[in-house]
């Protein structure tokens, strides 16, 4: 599919199929990050990409860092917290741990849509995620995120964005209910309205 088109149809998907996602893609993507430019050449994050079966550190970002105190859409929902299918299904998820004490130059943000441009470009589905309102327990994670990776950094790193990538699956539900009672988001109706960007063009002669 034209890359063009790819971007017009793209969702900010909420549920990924169980299907494998080809290893050299998620290499390709993963050797992107060290080529991203820093505003400054201030390195202020690190990225990490956690795949289905590390399933305590995923388990963790689910129940405990990406969900929404409030919900997106109250016309919709009625309980107070929302959490992402995305993060549970999603293949792989990267994660930017942003670094406490370092002056914060939205790096962030520029790498996740770099990573966002290469996961279409490699016929990825995506969904980017930056609602972190569960993030309370900051030592548990930095305790856990060394278990896992060889950071070489003492300072804490909190959870920033997480970019889920794999195939979609579109759901009819909006939501359904773990056997533990929470409560999972599959598809927004904001997505359904999407509003594009603004962008201005040249006056019409």
């Amino acid at each position: 599919m034209e890359l063009s088109k790819r971007w017009k149809d793209r969702r900010t998907e909420r549920w990924f199929l169980d299907a494998v996602v080809e290893e050299e893609k998620i290499k390709k993507l993963c050797d992107v990050i060290p080529h991203i430019p820093s505003q400054q050449s201030i390195v202020d994050h690190y990225w990490c990409c956690f795949s289905k079966d590390e399933k305590e550190i995923r388990d963790f970002l689910f129940y405990h860092v990406f969900l929404s105190k409030k919900g997106f859409d109250r016309k919709h929902v009625d309980d107070d917290v929302l959490h992402f299918g995305s993060i549970l299904t999603a293949p792989y998820v990267l994660v930017g741990l942003h670094r406490s004490g370092m002056p914060s130059h939205n790096d962030i943000g520029l790498h996740t849509g770099v990573l966002l441009a290469t996961a279409l470009e490699l016929e990825l589905d995506v969904a980017t995620m930056g609602c972190q309102a569960g993030f309370v327990k900051v030592k548990k994670f930095n305790k856990l995120i060394r278990k896992y990776r060889n950071i070489p950094d003492k300072n804490h790193l909190i959870p920033v964005m997480a970019v889920c990538v794999g195939y979609k699956e579109r759901l009819d539900k909006e939501y359904f209910y773990l056997e533990d009672g929470t409560r999972v988001n599959t598809q927004l109706s904001v997505d359904k309205d999407r509003k594009p960007n603004n962008f201005v063009g040249k006056h019409e002669q």
